[in-house]
């Protein structure tokens, strides 16, 4: 199953997904991003994309209480 979900930069919402959605945020556009993890209070979700400079993955981690998204990192 796949969704898509857009959003502003600065305002995710994120209550409804669970693991396996993939996402697709405003900016960069073209990246999906695939649904880890979800706290069990949905506060935080982890997702991650392959790393397009080699091997491992890229995470992300949102955060439902204060409408962020934090860093792509390695």
């Amino acid at each position: 199953m796949s969704i898509a979900t857009r959003s502003s930069p600065s305002t995710i919402t994120a209550c409804a997904l669970t693991a396996g959605h993939r996402v697709q945020f405003v900016q960069p556009a073209d990246l999906w991003w695939t649904v880890r993890a979800v706290s069990d209070d949905h506060q935080f979700v982890v997702l991650t994309r392959p790393n397009p400079e080699g091997e491992g993955v890229v995470y992300t981690v949102i955060d439902n209480n204060r409408g962020v998204r934090g860093p792509a990192s390695i």
